[in-house]
């Protein structure tokens, strides 16, 4: 992250508006390495998700028990883009209950700020109304707003 500073703007601040996932990679880095010294997944987990008794958001989680037929499929053919990208041990099925997004599959594990985490309706319902309540649910603050 050293070298971060050094890069140079493209366009003035708040000028433009550029799509992208680096800000959330480098939360996510933040979090690692600055904040807490912990993988990302386990941090949100410890300090997050099991506090608010979530059983269904994670990152990885085949890896964790779960079967693809829990999930939706995220892309058909994998990171093809239909057949049109084409390189050395890409993917090429259905995902479910992969990231989709290759940055983190490929090069950060399945665990990233900006790609990655699972959950379903009911674990997405509990973090929603933590949001609508600043930071809290039941007896739980995970933060103050």
């Amino acid at each position: 992250m050293k070298w971060l500073p050094k890069v140079p703007l493209q366009y003035k601040p708040g000028t433009q508006h550029i799509y992208s996932d680096i800000d959330y990679m480098l939360l996510g880095m933040i979090i690692e390495k600055k904040k807490t010294g912990m993988p990302l997944d386990q941090y949100v987990e410890s300090t997050i998700y099991r506090p608010l008794g979530l059983k269904h958001t994670m990152f990885n989680p085949l890896q964790k028990g779960f079967k693809p037929k829990h999930f939706a499929a995220t892309e058909r053919l994998g990171n093809s883009r239909d057949g049109v990208i084409d390189f050395e041990n890409i993917r090429r099925y259905t995902l479910l209950g992969e990231v989709h997004d290759e940055k983190a599959y490929y090069s950060m594990a399945g665990i990233s700020g900006h790609a990655g985490l699972f959950s379903n309706t009911s674990d997405m319902a509990v973090l929603l109304q933590l949001m609508l309540n600043k930071g809290g649910y039941g007896k739980t603050t995970i933060f103050d707003l």
